[in-house]
């Protein structure tokens, strides 16, 4: 027997949902949030939108004509890819639309929506492996230089005691002579 697949339902077309005034993600536009939210994900090239796998979880940076600025958004999980937009269905099973390209009124694209895609749980392991390696590797090679100038202090410093020795043993050598 097949599995029953449960239709989605528009968001725009739901009765109990009121958009608030400002939504959470509104709320979430600073560098250092973008950051935390967008951590386990990697940008998606456009020419590669269209190869993405439905389920695809995505979050995406969209415009925002009227305050003329990119905005962070969770996103969903992928239905539909169009030309100009992707059908994403978000919490409660809810879809809605993202526009793949924001145009001004004379139909000109002037902007191209970033789509980022959940990394896979593997490469995400081997990249924050890769940073502790990279961050490894500059430790060392400071202490490295750290090393390397403080042994040539030393040799400084030893020759300059084996001078004194020298210069000591000479002006011994020029007391007993004289007695």
């Amino acid at each position: 027997m097949l599995p029953l697949v449960q239709p989605t339902m528009r968001l725009s077309m739901s009765k109990d949902y009121v958009r608030p005034t400002k939504t959470a993600t509104d709320l979430l536009q600073s560098k250092e949030e973008l950051k935390k939210y967008l951590r386990d994900y990697e940008e998606v090239e456009e020419d590669d939108i269209n190869f993405l796998p439905m389920g695809q979880l995505l979050r995406y940076i969209g415009y925002d004509k009227k305050n003329r600025r990119e905005m962070f958004r969770y996103g969903g999980l992928l239905k539909k890819i169009g030309k100009e937009y992707l059908v994403l269905q978000g919490k409660n099973g809810m879809t809605f639309s993202c526009q793949r390209f924001t145009f001004d009124d004379q139909g000109n694209k002037i902007h191209t929506t970033r789509f980022f895609k959940k990394m896979n749980p593997e490469l995400v392991l081997k990249e924050e492996y890769e940073q502790v390696l990279d961050k490894t590797e500059e430790i060392v090679k400071n202490q490295t230089s750290i090393i390397d100038k403080q042994k040539k202090e030393l040799m400084a410093l030893r020759k300059k005691i084996e001078d004194m020795e020298k210069m000591e043993t000479k002006s011994e050598k020029k007391k007993k002579e004289k007695k």
